[in-house]
C-alpha cells in the first residue's frame, strides 16, 4: 500500500493521516475481523510496577517452604516472622501470585493429578487462602475440589 492510498484508508476510519511525527500506526483487529488503525505515541510512557525487596524475599521463601510439599513448624514460623511486618494487601498479594504460579505450573501439562490437587490445597490451608484467591480459570475448575 502505498503512502497516499495508507493515508486515505486512515482517514476513512478517521485517524490522522501520517505526518511525519514521532506517532507509530498500528492495525487492531476487533473481534469480527474487521481493522481499524490504532496509534501509539513514542512519548508515551510505560508505568512501572514497583516491586519491594520483602515482595521478593517472601516469594523465595514460599518457594523453600513449599518445595518439598511439607511445612515443618520452623517455616511456619519463619513465614509468620517475615509476613509480621507486611501489610495484609500486600501479604495476600504475594500469596495469590505464588498461588497462581502454581496453578500453572500444575495446569502446564493440561492434566491435574491428584498430588497438585493436594499441593494446591495444602498450600491454600497454609497460606489461609480460599476459592477466591485462585486465578479464575482455577476456580471454576476446582469448584467441586475445594
Amino acid at each position: 500500500m502505498g503512502s497516499a492510498q495508507r493515508n486515505a484508508w486512515l482517514s476513512d476510519w478517521g485517524a490522522k493521516p501520517d505526518d511525519g511525527s514521532h506517532e507509530q500506526w498500528y492495525l487492531e483487529t476487533n473481534l469480527i475481523g474487521a481493522m481499524r488503525p490504532t496509534t501509539v505515541s513514542s512519548s508515551a510512557t510505560l508505568k512501572r510496577t514497583h516491586v519491594s525487596e520483602s515482595t521478593v524475599q517472601l516469594k523465595k521463601l514460599l518457594q523453600e517452604i513449599f518445595e518439598d510439599e511439607i511445612v515443618e513448624p520452623k517455616e511456619r514460623d519463619a513465614l509468620t516472622r517475615f509476613t509480621d511486618s507486611m501489610s495484609n494487601e500486600e501479604k495476600l498479594a504475594v500469596f495469590q501470585q505464588f498461588l497462581s504460579e502454581k496453578w500453572g505450573e500444575a495446569i502446564a501439562d493440561d492434566v491435574l493429578t491428584g498430588a497438585e490437587l493436594r499441593l494446591l490445597g495444602h498450600i491454600m490451608a497454609e497460606l489461609n487462602l480460599e476459592l477466591r484467591d485462585l486465578p479464575e480459570q482455577a476456580r471454576f475448575a476446582l469448584r467441586d475440589v475445594f
